[in-house]
């Protein structure tokens, strides 16, 4: 992995897969996600659907946001509305004025109080 920051390696080791398709020799799976660029964070659901995406380098408190929140969009989408609200909340929890808090928040208050 080329993030060397351990926050994020456990965050992705304890609760992702991660796959690292080769751009040009793995086309069948880049072309679907258009994976054409690095570094670029999908996040999908099981049936292959990306619920969340980044591309850019992000410091590792970003990355972490954007990790959580696309499990929160993942986790929505299964009803698992509690770890949804956690992981959305724990953005906010981590950086009360990071650049994904205002968007963690939205997503829970707009999508969980429909959901709940």
């Amino acid at each position: 992995m080329t993030y060397p920051d351990h926050r994020v390696k456990s965050a992705i080791r304890n609760r992702f897969i991660l796959v690292r398709p080769h751009l040009i020799e793995d086309r069948r799976w880049t072309r679907p996600f258009q994976a054409f660029w690095t570094p670029k964070i999908l996040i999908d659901n099981r049936g292959g659907k990306i619920r969340c995406c980044s591309v850019n380098s992000l410091p590792p408190d970003e990355y972490l946001d954007i990790l959580d929140i696309g499990e929160a969009m993942v986790a929505m989408r299964w009803r698992k509305y509690d770890t949804s609200a956690a992981r959305l909340f724990e953005v906010e929890k981590r950086r009360p004025e990071g650049p994904f808090t205002a968007e963690a928040l939205l997503e829970g208050f707009t999508r969980l109080s429909i959901c709940w």
